[in-house]
């Protein structure tokens, strides 16, 4: 098996409601787990530079067949940077073989 196929290690940090604060906001509590993904990350070409002094970057994963964590909402740290998860990832047929979850995640620098 190719070293692409083996995927990287990523830390994915998922929330927990605990309640809500003083001013009825929800409050979570965070846990870390380390995964292997399949990462890829935007070009310089697909990025976007509409906020005037920030740059959005942006990373697919695929995750493996066997990750059961809830991704609403969830933390992606790769490569020393932060990452936010969008939408409600969820399993999906695949053609690569055991990596059936997709998850887009941005960051925003400035």
């Amino acid at each position: 098996m190719s070293r692409l196929m083996d995927g990287e290690p990523v830390t994915i940090s998922t929330r927990t409601a605990t309640g809500a604060d003083s001013m009825g906001q929800p409050t979570y509590a965070w846990a870390a787990h380390s995964v292997m993904a399949l990462v890829g990350e935007s070009t310089a070409s697909s990025r976007t530079g509409t906020r005037p002094e920030g740059m959005e970057s942006r990373i697919s994963l695929s995750l493996p067949r066997t990750c059961g964590l809830d991704l609403r909402g969830a933390r992606i740290l790769w490569r020393g940077r932060t990452y936010i998860v969008e939408g409600e990832p969820h399993h999906v047929a695949s053609p690569l073989a055991g990596w059936d979850m997709n998850v887009e995640a941005v960051m925003v620098d400035g």
